[in-house]
């Protein structure tokens, strides 16, 4: 299982995702109140900064924004790769 931390807007919640498993739908059943609109990618409600473990992550739409050192991704495309820790700036 991957450790994943939400730090920003949300006080460092800590949950566990299983290998497979889309980063948006597991924290939403696990109380975590994350932004998301469409679902599918499409209006990007759903973007965080990966601030450790993008090598963790199956990000498909991952995008580097001008300005950031950090990778953005969509939670709801978004899917745990491997075990390890993860930290997401939302």
């Amino acid at each position: 299982m991957a450790k994943v931390r939400f730090v920003g807007l949300i006080d460092n919640k800590v949950i566990e995702i299983e290998k497979g498993k889309n980063i948006l739908d597991e924290a939403l059943k696990k109380g975590i109140d994350l932004p998301y609109g469409c679902k599918y990618g499409s209006c990007l409600s759903c973007m965080v900064e990966v601030v450790k473990g993008i090598e963790n992550i199956d990000c498909p739409n991952s995008k580097k924004i001008s300005g950031s050192k950090n990778i953005n991704i969509l939670t709801c495309m978004s899917k745990i790769k491997k075990d390890g820790d993860i930290v997401l700036k939302v």
